[in-house]
């Protein structure tokens, strides 16, 4: 337990240091500790207290999910940094990813705060969610270079030309949903 809170520690406030250590493939389950935390604290903010007798099947759901998405921006960020010439390893990348999403465990009490002090909470939360979003970005930036062995300008293009990457994809997913949709109204 005390590995995985300094690990935690570290990767928050001590990341320049920390990220070229625990970037490596020895370090995956502490990120996937980090994934799990921050999809549970967000589970646990999103149902509140009434809504707790389907937690089971609800923590199932939101776990799942976050691991297709960690996997899935993990490879996309590979993907992305064989383009730039990244000489890392695929579960080098993926820790990186899962430690980089350590700072989300902050949303959970940010958006508490509009139940807290009122209106100023809306703000506040708005505020610390793009604080913790420009965070995330960074550790991301520096892992990504840590992971895959190259500079702080190539892990920058790697994280814009995922963004793109999946960008085209979703749009892709949309129009083909869109066409389907057209031509099965067509079709009656």
């Amino acid at each position: 337990m005390p590995a995985i809170l300094q690990t935690v520690y570290s990767t928050l406030f001590e990341p320049a240091q920390m990220l070229e250590h625990y970037t490596r493939r020895q370090y995956w389950w502490q990120a996937a500790v980090a994934v799990l935390l921050s999809a549970t604290l967000w589970l646990f903010t999103q149902l509140g207290l009434a809504h707790n007798q389907h937690l089971g099947l609800s923590l199932l759901i939101v776990w799942g999910s976050a691991f297709i998405i960690w996997w899935w921006c993990s490879l996309m960020l590979h993907f992305s940094a064989d383009l730039f010439g990244g000489k890392g390893r695929f579960a080098d990348t993926m820790t990186a990813v899962g430690l980089a999403a350590l700072p989300l465990i902050f949303i959970a009490p940010l958006q508490s705060l509009p139940n807290l002090i009122g209106d100023l909470g809306y703000t506040l939360n708005l505020l610390g969610q793009m604080g913790i979003a420009f965070w995330v970005l960074a550790l991301l930036t520096l892992g990504l270079g840590h992971s895959e062995a190259f500079s702080l300008d190539r892990s920058i293009g790697s994280l814009i030309l995922a963004f793109v990457i999946n960008l085209a994809f979703i749009f892709s997913i949309g129009l083909i949903f869109m066409l389907q949709l057209m031509n099965w109204g067509l079709s009656l």
